[in-house]
């Protein structure tokens, strides 16, 4: 948990460098914003970089990700699932907004400790 827990500070505080060091290399993401698949040995901090362009073309503020209880942990040696609903608050052209999701993320234990290597957002 320390390493999802990490991720979602890093992109509450919308700090890049911290976000793709949670992540391994290479890593996959899906997203609801088009191309809505970024993969490869910079996916995480691809995906950042689009996410803030989409955001700024569409008028959206920089919002706060919130994960709940886990609905799914599945740890089996070096690889772990998890599954968490999700809410995500933010602004549309000033406005608050806030999008319930789901947010999935697949981890591998590397060297350094536990690692991002996919995960994906669906709204809910």
């Amino acid at each position: 948990m320390a390493t999802v827990n990490g991720a979602v500070a890093a992109f509450n505080g919308h700090d890049a460098k911290r976000w793709s060091a949670a992540c391994d290399s290479p890593a996959s993401i899906i997203d609801v914003f088009p191309p809505n698949a970024w993969s490869g040995p910079t996916a995480c901090s691809d995906w950042m970089n689009a996410f803030d362009a989409f955001n700024k073309k569409s008028g959206l503020s920089w919002g706060t990700l919130n994960i709940g209880t886990a609905w799914h942990i599945a740890v089996t040696g070096s690889h772990a699932y998890t599954v968490f609903p999700a809410t995500y608050t933010y602004r549309i052209k000033g406005k608050p907004a806030r999008e319930a999701g789901v947010f999935t993320l697949v981890l591998t234990r590397t060297r350094p400790g536990w690692r991002i290597v996919a995960w994906s957002w669906a709204q809910h």
